[in-house]
């Protein structure tokens, strides 16, 4: 055995929105995210004579059946070689923060790192098994910022299903990355329950595809005409509008219909203040405000008080990848 202890941290990230999963354009999926300040990720790993996965942290039941395949995976990939994981600390699951994606990266990456493996970005995506309906959670965790990604090549026989069914034909490729304004707050709100996983999470792909052509359409102008170009110019009125007509439209429109009366009210509440950039990560119930000025932050709090907020933090961007520290 040789090579050093790391420690991997890694952030959570706000999913802004999936495009086309109608088949109206050459590619399935695309879309957007940020990565935030948050409850991180946190991996210790060191070589060892196997490879093993040990939580100090709760998992549910399927992310350790996710981590057990992962590890057979790193096993493969290792050879003769080991590593000893610890997953010391990991992102609330299934609310919007995309933890899954970035636990299993992270969980890969450090294994890799001291295993002697292959730690090249692609050879780490593919090891994750991350990555197959959106491409933001899997590009974000390298390169942190906001980043838009074009999805994968339409297939005309190919059923519209979650990034956890199963790894990408195509890692979805990187179309922009732009640096947040170190000003900008994110407000991250959760007022109950959980997002849709598993099977409940599949048959609303399901019973919520293809989306009509005109609404994918619309989706792509509200992101490539409203909210890249407000990220790309730190315009947050621009931003504020690109979501508040994604959220009107598409797969974003039906993620929204299905949340709880208080999460609509909450989000229709902050919404109409055209100083606030809101949205519902993933499919929630994850609610985001992006703000600029203290008293924009204030009327958040506020809203979000009134309408029983379970989870309230203000964090700020994360400009930057995964860091990976050696002892």
């Amino acid at each position: 055995m040789s090579g050093s202890q790391v420690k991997l941290t890694a952030w959570p990230r706000v999913h802004l929105g999936l495009v086309d999963l109608g088949g109206a354009t050459q590619c399935r999926y695309g879309g957007s995210g940020c990565s935030v300040e948050g409850r991180p990720v946190e991996v210790f790993a060191e070589p060892a004579r196997d490879v093993s996965v040990e939580l100090a942290t709760s998992l549910e039941a399927r992310t350790q059946d996710d981590l057990v395949a992962l590890q057979a995976r790193i096993a493969a990939a290792l050879g003769d070689r080991g590593a000893r994981i610890v997953v010391e600390q990991a992102p609330p699951e299934h609310v919007g923060l995309g933890s899954k994606t970035a636990l299993l990266l992270a969980v890969a990456c450090a294994a890799m790192h001291v295993g002697r493996g292959a730690t090249g970005r692609t050879d780490l995506q593919r090891l994750s098994g991350r990555g197959g309906t959106s491409g933001a959670g899997i590009n974000l965790f390298f390169d942190g910022g906001f980043v838009v990604d074009g999805g994968q090549p339409y297939a005309n026989d190919a059923e519209w299903t979650p990034s956890s069914d199963g790894p990408p034909a195509v890692i979805p490729p990187v179309l922009a990355r732009h640096e947040i304004p170190k000003s900008w707050r994110f407000h991250l709100i959760q007022v109950n329950g959980h997002g849709p996983s598993g099977v409940a999470e599949r048959e609303f792909f399901r019973t919520m595809t293809p989306i009509p052509r005109v609404e994918v359409l619309e989706s792509l102008a509200a992101l490539h005409h409203g909210v890249l170009p407000g990220f790309a110019a730190g315009n947050l009125g621009l931003v504020a509008r690109g979501l508040r007509t994604a959220h009107g439209v598409g797969f974003k429109r039906r993620e929204l219909e299905r949340q709880t009366a208080r999460v609509q009210n909450l989000y229709g509440n902050i919404a109409s203040d055209p100083t606030i950039a809101v949205g519902l990560s993933s499919v929630g119930p994850l609610i985001f405000a992006i703000t600029d000025a203290d008293d924009a932050g204030d009327r958040v709090v506020q809203l979000a008080h009134r309408t029983g907020a379970k989870m309230l933090k203000c964090v700020r961007p994360i400009n930057h990848g995964y860091l990976l520290r050696e002892s």
